[in-house]
């Protein structure tokens, strides 16, 4: 019974290692062709361009930066309707009491100062808007995360 169970287990364990090895390769097939679409567009991008050997051989390849100019015109369009709101840190005072509005202001100028100045949110879009219009998909890495809840403070 013992023995039956231990076969059953590398059974299974080797089904599992052999479709994780499948998986893994398939994933690193999709991320190469990915990579290399990637690569081009940010080489277009900054005006590489492969070496021209057409009408003679190493001619001149001279290539107007067309690319980069539409890039920054439409992510400077789209950059704005990201931060066109400077307000975007909004909080409502949870007491009554008569100076709660005022702290809950005082708390979002604070808030919005750490995101301008020490989480650099402004670059954090331009960045993003900027790998979206090269090569269109754009990542954002959060290094914080978000919660919401009630802490009373006092200050």
């Amino acid at each position: 019974m013992a023995r039956s169970m231990i076969l059953e287990d590398s059974r299974i364990e080797e089904d599992w290692l052999r479709r994780l090895r499948h998986d893994l390769t398939e994933a690193q097939v999709a991320r190469s062709n990915w990579f290399g679409d990637y690569r081009r567009a940010y080489d277009a991008y900054r005006s590489i361009l492969p070496p021209k050997n057409w009408p003679w051989p190493d001619c001149s390849n001279l290539a107007p930066p067309m690319t980069p100019m539409a890039v920054e015109q439409t992510k400077r369009r789209l950059v704005m309707y990201y931060v066109q709101d400077r307000e975007y840190i909004h909080l409502s005072p949870l007491s009554k009491a008569a100076d709660a509005l005022d702290k809950a202001r005082f708390n979002e100028g604070h808030l919005r100062w750490q995101a301008e100045n020490e989480l650099s949110y402004w670059h954090l879009i331009d960045d993003f808007v900027g790998e979206y219009v090269t090569g269109g998909t754009g990542f954002i890495y959060l290094d914080w995360c978000t919660s919401s809840g009630r802490w009373p403070t006092s200050l």
